[in-house]
């Protein structure tokens, strides 16, 4: 007589399902964390995603309110000229600085919104040395008109003889321009 006899190779049946559970337990456990943590980084984008839209949309309203503050301003000059209620060559004169002023803040304004959608939408900066001194007196110059009308004068020391800087002269100007306004 003839008797075949399988026998596997962990030795036995038991063993054999003992070690593909444990595997397939493994491997389950595996998944289960990459989808735990898939579901955590989609919360934190998710969250992130929230809070840049909130910082826009906090931004678009500075920038209105910004706006609206020399818009209110040269509204009310032209009417109040206009409406006749100003006659003095003087009072016209300087109701027309006024006006001019307002308008070169509306200006500035709105090419920085210009410029921040501009790096927003991935447009490169245009780097090129630049002598800090010259940055320095350029934001002094840009930031004249509000220090001027505040009675502000502003001292400046620049150390001599430092090297150039690598970044975009218009950028920085402005930045600086910003904090000494």
């Amino acid at each position: 007589r003839w008797e075949v006899a399988v026998v596997h190779r962990e030795g036995s049946l038991a063993r054999a399902v003992a070690r593909s559970r444990r595997w397939n337990l493994g491997l389950s456990l595996g998944v289960l964390a990459l989808l735990g943590a898939s579901v955590a980084l989609a919360l934190v984008a998710s969250q992130r995603a929230q809070r840049l839209a909130r910082e826009r949309v906090e931004f678009v309203a500075g920038v209105s309110h910004e706006l609206r503050t020399p818009l209110a301003v040269i509204r009310s000059a032209a009417e109040n000229l206009a409406d006749g209620v100003v006659e003095e060559t003087s009072q016209v004169q300087r109701y027309g600085t006024l006006i001019a002023d307002e308008g070169r803040k509306l200006s500035g304004m709105v090419d920085q919104v210009l410029q921040f959608a501009g790096l927003e939408s991935g447009q490169p900066l245009r780097l090129a040395p630049v002598d800090a001194a010259s940055l320095v007196e350029d934001a002094v110059a840009a930031a004249t008109p509000v220090l001027a009308e505040h009675g502000v004068t502003v001292a400046r020391r620049v150390a001599p003889g430092l090297p150039p800087v690598l970044a975009d002269h218009d950028t920085v100007v402005r930045a600086l321009a910003n904090l000494v306004s």
